[in-house]
């Protein structure tokens, strides 16, 4: 379901008195500021780019939903560009694309992660 404007403030401010099973994620730039939530609602922030704490803070967020907790929000804050001329300078600041890749593609975060704990293995 996609909620925009003050009907999102509504419904979780009603799920939060109601008590719903309710788990809402949102997706943001990383510089775009956070709207505040309603009381009684969880918020986790999460780097949308770390697979792992995404999967972490869903596995809880999930769990609260089950135990009829308050509603919670995940907030998933990404870091890529999203234009040729944002990617040029992100890419610059970074020295290569290759570091900037490494500290930023989720997929070469999560295996870079995996293979420094010993999980990562090509067969």
């Amino acid at each position: 379901m996609r909620i925009r404007g003050n009907d999102d403030h509504e419904l979780i401010a009603t799920a939060a008195r109601e008590r719903w099973p309710l788990v809402v994620v949102s997706t943001l730039r990383s510089e775009a500021a956070a709207t505040p939530s309603p009381d009684g609602v969880a918020r986790f922030v999460v780097d949308g780019n770390d697979a792992i704490a995404l999967y972490r803070v869903s596995q809880e967020a999930g769990l609260r939903a089950r135990m009829r907790q308050a509603p919670t929000i995940v907030e998933c804050h990404f870091h890529l560009p999203y234009s040729a001329a944002q990617e040029r300078t992100f890419f610059s600041a970074h020295g290569t694309a290759a570091n900037a890749s490494i500290e930023h593609d989720p997929i070469a975060f999560l295996e870079s992660y995996m293979r420094a704990k010993g999980a990562w293995h090509m067969e």
